[in-house]
């Protein structure tokens, strides 16, 4: 079938080959036939407020070189054809003072919104493009849009808005660094998350829980819900560029709690040719709580000094760190499985014996055992820190062993 090249003025809006002046549309609708291909150097603006609302009814594609300007309430473009709109100069701008609708935006340039731009069906990335967005000005894919095309020289820098159902994947980066972040599939078509990547070290805070001995200084992401109740998995993406990628099994995903940020677990480190991506162990938080900053983190229990359990109490104790307790295990404990059980008395003088009134609680935990290494995180038994304990570990031959420790 032969395509078609509309060179023509329709309605006061011109497209066409030769110039750069602004295109103006200021009267009907314009219908752009299904094979047809538009060009217009100039750029197009939308001032339209008859009864067709200057609406383009694109059933084919049009290549547009300069800004898009859209100043009327029910938009530029029809949403209930399937046409395809390309950008392809650099230092475009999509603004005015109302809000775009597309349903297929093809990037081949570096663009700048500067009003809301939503997506219906398709956002693509050509050979190469940066689309950079605000707070004030964002890029939002409906239930059911996608994504194609994005890479290392295209994606979108800035926050963005993703609504609906199914599992997807921010297309982010900033500077020169594509960073994506993912969710699984949320629970409603209405669910919307905002992600964002920056390519600098964080200075929202500064507080690790015990559970990490450090976090990325060079990266981190922003991903805020702002509809629904759903409890994603979220993947952070990690490369050449990432700090805290020296060894798979000890990254883990940690996000801002508002004082503290907390280790959300390693649920999968997939490696690729020149990075890869972890996986969250537990759903992301959603909520106040979490005000929506993740980051990349690291734990080595290697870095841990390892205490001894005894068989009787004498006067040295253990000084914890960072909120955990660490010892050499005995495989003689007693371990249902995967959990192991004990002990804790409370100990207000670090040279006194077990007295059984001071028995707080018998806790069983998950065995977080490797090399005859085993480590408690404190903050999930319930107990105050800045105070005297012991643990007490019980073989299946029923002998004892303790461990007095100071909660630091």
């Amino acid at each position: 079938m032969r395509k078609h090249c509309i060179y023509l003025v329709f309605a006061g809006l011109l497209f066409s080959t030769a110039g750069f002046a602004q295109l103006y549309n200021n009267g009907g609708a314009i219908y752009i036939q299904f094979n047809a291909s538009v060009y217009d150097k100039g750029g197009l603006q939308n001032d339209v407020s008859g009864s067709n609302q200057g609406i383009i009814y694109n059933a084919g594609s049009i290549y547009l070189c300069g800004n898009l300007i859209n100043n009327v309430a029910a938009g530029v473009f029809d949403p209930s054809l399937s046409g395809q709109l390309y950008f392809v100069c650099n230092g475009s701008q999509i603004g005015g003072s109302q809000p775009i609708t597309v349903n297929n935006f093809t990037v081949e340039g570096n663009i700048t919104l500067l009003k809301n731009l939503t997506i219906v069906q398709n956002l693509n990335f050509g050979s190469a493009g940066i689309l950079t967005t605000s707070s004030s000005a964002m890029l939002i894919l409906n239930n059911g849009a996608t994504v194609t095309g994005a890479g290392s020289i295209s994606f979108v820098s800035g926050p963005m808005e993703k609504i609906g159902n199914t599992a997807f994947t921010f297309p982010v980066g900033a500077g020169t660094i594509y960073s994506p972040i993912s969710i699984s599939a949320p629970q409603n078509p209405t669910d919307a998350f905002v992600g964002q990547y920056f390519n600098t070290g964080q200075s929202i805070g500064s507080t690790i829980d015990g559970t990490l001995n450090s976090i990325s200084n060079c990266e981190y992401w922003g991903l805020n819900d702002i509809n629904g109740t759903s409890l994603p998995i979220v993947s952070l993406s990690w490369n050449t560029n990432s700090c805290n990628s020296v060894s798979l099994n000890r990254m883990r995903l940690v996000g801002w709690n508002g004082t503290t940020w907390k280790n959300l677990g390693n649920g999968g480190n997939t490696p690729s040719a020149f990075g890869g991506t972890l996986a969250g162990a537990t759903p992301y938080p959603r909520g106040p709580l979490f005000p929506g900053y993740l980051a990349i983190g690291y734990f080595d229990d290697r870095l841990l000094q390892m205490a001894v359990l005894k068989p009787k109490l004498d006067d040295g104790y253990y000084f914890t760190q960072s909120n955990l307790l660490s010892f050499i295990y005995n495989e003689e404990y007693i371990a249902n499985g995967n959990v192991l059980t004990f002990n804790i008395y409370a100990n207000t003088n670090s040279a006194s014996d077990i007295i059984a009134s001071n028995a707080l609680n018998t806790y069983s935990v998950p065995l977080n055992y490797k090399d005859n290494k085993c480590t408690i995180d404190l903050t999930t038994l319930g107990i105050s820190p800045n105070a005297y304990y012991v643990l007490e570990l019980i073989s299946k031959k029923n002998e004892k062993s303790y461990l007095r420790f100071y909660y630091y």
